[in-house]
């Protein structure tokens, strides 16, 4: 959303006047010259919101995609340490709690099976080589850990090519062990 776009949103919020339903934004991957993927373009605008538009800020929140921020090559735990300090998780509507299937593109994977999660996997590069690659699944649990308390919605999207109540069963489960196992001090 540029600024010409936000001045728009404004405007026909203020002619109709009887708003009740938030409008969210969510960052988005980095891909080709989209905006509001860095954390920073969700500050600027957040910024300019309450400065400016007060009266519209209060009908603005925001949801974050770990998938997004991880194909953005950002630091996933950084991004969500800054977005809480600047913004404020009591503005975030909800978090989309992906893995990523691919490095560089908006492709989500079930928990623990991506680039973001897996500690142990390996892809295929462009040239056929298999590569070693060493996520971190605690990221997941961090990132849980953090918006506790604040009660926040989290959406678990399934592996196309599972059981859509196994696969998100499994995932529930799968992070509910490692929280309560790094609870415990025993680590994967």
């Amino acid at each position: 959303m540029n600024e010409q776009e936000m001045r728009k949103l404004y405007e026909k919020m203020m002619r109709e006047k009887k708003i009740k339903s938030k409008f969210i934004i969510e960052n988005l991957s980095h891909e080709g010259s989209k905006i509001t993927w860095h954390v920073d373009e969700l500050i600027e605008i957040w910024n300019k919101l309450n400065k400016n538009e007060k009266c519209i800020a209060k009908y603005i929140n925001f949801a974050l995609d770990t998938c997004h921020i991880f194909n953005s090559q950002l630091d996933v735990r950084g991004f969500f340490n800054v977005f809480d300090k600047e913004i404020g998780f009591k503005h975030l509507t909800c978090i989309h709690l992906n893995d990523a299937k691919e490095k560089y593109r908006d492709r989500h994977e079930s928990l623990f099976n991506g680039f973001i999660g897996n500690k142990y996997g390996t892809y295929t590069n462009k040239s056929g080589k298999k590569v070693k690659f060493n996520g971190d699944p605690y990221i997941f649990c961090d990132i849980v850990d953090m918006i506790e308390s604040y009660e926040i919605p989290m959406v678990i999207e399934r592996n196309d090519d599972k059981d859509d109540y196994q696969c998100i069963k499994d995932q529930i489960d799968a992070l509910n062990n490692l929280r309560k196992g790094r609870k415990y001090g025993i680590y994967y």
